[in-house]
């Protein structure tokens, strides 16, 4: 149940863009110059329908953990501030074409996304290995968004 409660969570993360984002990728977006190596939008929709579950699995490893303390709040704290800050991403950069703020958001969600990987991988190693991927996928989506900011300043 409690499961079912972190993977609800980061669907409505996930989702909470959603709306922002398709009423500005058709006009504003498909406008600006992409950098290199942009995906086909549907690598997006895979990407994130893997790694919003991913990430609420490793948080569930952690809640789960036999001897639930202190540090394990702080452990999962982190992980809502960055999934709460993830969830204000694509509000800032389509829904405000923000690129700069989209930008300094990412490099914000990346250093909290950091710090939770580090604090799982002290309490759960599977559920800091969760954690990686997703710490890929938005160090690249990082670059797009620098490379987005760069060419249409």
């Amino acid at each position: 149940m409690v499961c079912a409660g972190f993977l609800l969570l980061c669907v409505c993360a996930g989702l909470s863009g959603s709306g922002v984002t398709a009423l500005n990728l058709h006009g504003w977006f498909t406008a600006l110059r992409p950098p290199r190596f942009v995906p086909s939008l549907w690598v997006f929709l895979v990407m994130w329908a893997l790694l919003y579950p991913m990430t609420g699995v490793a948080a569930w490893e952690i809640w789960r953990k036999p001897d639930v303390t202190l540090r394990h709040h702080h452990a999962l704290m982190l992980w809502f501030w960055q999934l709460g800050l993830k969830a204000l991403w694509a509000p800032v950069f389509f829904g405000l074409h923000f690129p700069a703020g989209g930008l300094a958001l990412g490099i914000v969600i990346l250093g909290g996304i950091g710090f939770t990987t580090v604090r799982f991988m002290q309490l759960n190693r599977r559920a800091g290995l969760l954690m990686l991927p997703y710490a890929g996928w938005v160090a690249f989506e990082i670059y797009l968004t620098a490379g987005f900011w760069w060419l249409n300043s």
